[in-house]
């Protein structure tokens, strides 16, 4: 939820603000994604070609954000320590999971996969948009389990509602913010402790399931420096 959004998401944010706060307190991880497209970012896909280029120069066309800090998150939901903002993404994509780094590699999975995720609680906009797309990914792509907050989504088409409920027959559950809060609250006992430090930097390190072939490179290079080393020592 994103200041250029503001008209159409800031009656969602007592309720997100709600959920941020319960997973502070239990130290559970939060990822905060937004959506950065420009009509001067230098990209262009299938989503340019959708919307065209009309309303651009009465900042009109829903593509793009405009102005200084349109793609940062509403103050009172924002990351508030170095820590947390390791964990924002300035996204390009309408499914979070889409966006990867300067070397080509994936930003968000390799996060949730170490720290051993397994159910995401989901919320935010635009529903028919970067929610939808993040569902479905999250879902099929990737296996993870989604409650998608019936009182913590929001967009500014007249589609939103009709998206949700795709979303809920399909493969989501739905549950409010206060919901999710109580069943915290009181099944403390299913609330699994990160499996790695609660930094954006955990994307780099190796997991068990997870196939990135930079750090299997990493790896291979170790081991044949040791070899190159075992062999030097020796000849010596």
């Amino acid at each position: 939820m994103q200041n250029a959004y503001g008209t159409y998401v800031k009656y969602r944010t007592p309720n997100v603000k709600k959920l941020i706060e319960k997973f502070r307190e239990l130290q559970l991880p939060i990822v905060w994604t937004n959506w950065a497209r420009k009509p001067d970012d230098g990209l262009h896909n299938a989503i340019d070609r959708f919307y065209g280029p009309q309303g651009i120069d009465q900042e009109l066309n829903p593509c793009y954000v405009y102005g200084e800090g349109a793609h940062d998150t509403l103050k009172e939901l924002a990351p508030q320590t170095p820590e947390e903002y390791s964990r924002y993404i300035v996204s390009l994509h309408l499914s979070k999971f889409a966006d990867y780094d300067e070397n080509g590699r994936e930003i968000l999975f390799p996060m949730l996969e170490a720290w051993g995720v397994n159910t995401i609680v989901l919320c935010g906009a635009w529903t028919d948009d970067c929610l939808a797309t993040t569902v479905f990914d999250a879902v099929d792509k990737y296996g993870y389990d989604i409650i998608l907050i019936n009182n913590g989504c929001a967009t500014a088409t007249i589609h939103g509602g009709k998206m949700m409920e795709v979303l809920y027959a399909a493969c989501a559950a739905n549950m409010s913010a206060q919901e999710v809060c109580d069943h915290l609250n009181n099944h403390p006992d299913l609330i699994e402790a990160p499996k790695a430090p609660l930094h954006g930097d955990v994307r780099h390190q190796k997991t068990q399931y997870r196939h990135d072939p930079v750090l299997e490179e990493n790896e291979m290079l170790k081991t044949k420096i040791a070899e190159l080393e075992k062999q030097l020592a020796n000849k010596q």
